[in-house]
C-alpha cells in the first residue's frame, strides 16, 4: 500500500473513531494498539492486515476487497451516442442487465452514480445499480477520477436527461 493510501485510510477510520466519540488513544486502544504505535502508522508506508482491520472493527467498519476497475469509457463519443445514453438514463430503469447490454461498465456505473444525484431518482437503486456494475465507483475517490475523464459533461448531459423525460424509478 503505498504511503498516501494509508494515510488516507487512516484518516477515514479516525474519523469514523471519532464520530463513536473516541480520541486517538481509545480508538488505538480498542483496537488492541497502544497509542504511540497508532501514531508511528501515520509516518509508515505500510502496514499489515491485522492492524489495520483491527483500527477498522475498532471504529465499527471493515475492510472491503475491491475489484481493480477496467477504466473503460466509450469507444467513439457523438451527439447520438450521447443522446443513446441520456435515453437510457431517462428511461429511469435501474435494471443492471439493460444497462450492461449499453456500454463499459466502469462508464455506465459513472453516470448511474451522477444519475443517483438528479432530483426526483431513486438515489439507493442507483447506487445499488453503479455498485453492481463497478463496486469500486462508490468509492469518492473514483468517481472523481471517473469525472475527469468522462465524455459526459455533467453540466451538458444532467439538463438533457431531465429534458427527454422523467427519471423517477
Amino acid at each position: 500500500m503505498e504511503k498516501s493510501s494509508l494515510r488516507r485510510h487512516l484518516a477515514t477510520l479516525e474519523q469514523c473513531a471519532a464520530r463513536l466519540g473516541f480520541t486517538r488513544a481509545r480508538w488505538a486502544e480498542r483496537a488492541g494498539l497502544r497509542p504511540e504505535t497508532l501514531t508511528r502508522l501515520y509516518a509508515r508506508d505500510d502496514c499489515d492486515l491485522r492492524t489495520l482491520a483491527g483500527l477498522a472493527e475498532a471504529a465499527n467498519q471493515r475492510l472491503l476487497v475491491v475489484p481493480q476497475p477496467v477504466r473503460e469509457m466509450p469507444a467513439t463519443w457523438s451527439r447520438e451516442v450521447e443522446r443513446r445514453y441520456a435515453l437510457l438514463c431517462a428511461s429511469g430503469s435501474t435494471d443492471v442487465r439493460r444497462w450492461l447490454r449499453s456500454g463499459p461498465r466502469y462508464f455506465l456505473a459513472g453516470l448511474a452514480v451522477m444519475m443517483a444525484s438528479s432530483r426526483g431518482v431513486d438515489r439507493e437503486a442507483y447506487l445499488a445499480l453503479a455498485g453492481a456494475l463497478c463496486p469500486a465507483m462508490l468509492e469518492l475517490h473514483e468517481f472523481q477520477r471517473w469525472l475527469a475523464s468522462t465524455p459526459a459533461n455533467p453540466s451538458r448531459f444532467l439538463p438533457m436527461v431531465r429534458a427527454l423525460g422523467p427519471v423517477s424509478t
